[in-house]
């Protein structure tokens, strides 16, 4: 998505220029995160005046909240498509998860929520879209034209990818994401890093196959295979 970083409400107006059409203007800072519940997003903005005063308005908001405004982004409105959610949490005993949802500011209230332990396939996927209860909003309900489901399968399975190839990314929001009829676009995210804790032990769900050595060199399955003999 285009997007441009603003430091001041005068440069917040400018960018709205640059990247012409409707834009969303949203304030970017430490705490910043719930921009709805805050007044921290406004959308539709057209004018450079008018992105311009909304900029200056959001920034007194925020700093009456004592969450002053390290500058804005200035992305270009998208409109259509079916809100969701895609993401990653890490569970202490299972380890890295990835989650789809319904997105948008009802997620929490519905509570449409499908997760599985990552990294997961196409497939996975896939059933994991299937198996909302909202599923229908993407499949063309009650006439509107059906979402690009592909696209967010696609999505999800690179979050997937991402939270078992990167232990120290403990949790990732991306919504909303919009699902439009081609293609899925990422309006708005946030991401939490941390050390990655102690690796868990064999045989715990998502642990590392210990290396064994042979006569052949080092090999994980053997010690997988040592393990699975001496169990039985």
């Amino acid at each position: 998505m285009e997007a441009v970083r603003a430091a001041t409400p005068a440069e917040a107006g400018r960018a709205a220029v640059t990247l012409g059409g409707p834009v969303a203007l949203k304030a970017v800072g430490e705490g910043i995160v719930h921009k709805t519940d805050l007044g921290a997003v406004q959308t539709g903005l057209e004018a450079e005046e008018a992105v311009r005063r909304s900029a200056q308005g959001m920034s007194r908001r925020l700093r009456r909240r004592g969450l002053p405004p390290r500058g804005f982004l200035v992305q270009r409105y998208v409109t259509g498509g079916v809100e969701m959610l895609a993401g990653i949490t890490v569970d202490p005993l299972l380890g890295p998860l990835v989650a789809c949802a319904t997105g948008g500011t009802i997620v929490e209230l519905i509570g449409d929520v499908s997760v599985r332990l990552a990294p997961i396939g196409p497939r996975e996927a896939g059933e994991m879209v299937l198996s909302l209860s909202t599923f229908p909003l993407l499949d063309g309900y009650r006439g509107a034209p059906p979402a690009d489901v592909p696209a967010l399968e696609g999505l999800v399975t690179r979050l997937g990818a991402l939270a078992a190839a990167h232990p120290e990314v403990v949790e990732l929001d991306c919504n909303p994401v919009m699902v439009l009829e081609r293609g899925a676009v990422v309006v708005d995210a946030r991401v939490r890093v941390a050390p990655p804790g102690p690796r868990l032990p064999w045989p715990a769900v998502g642990a590392e196959p210990p290396v064994v050595s042979s006569s052949h060199g080092p090999s994980r399955r053997d010690g997988a295979e040592a393990i699975a003999g001496s169990a039985s």
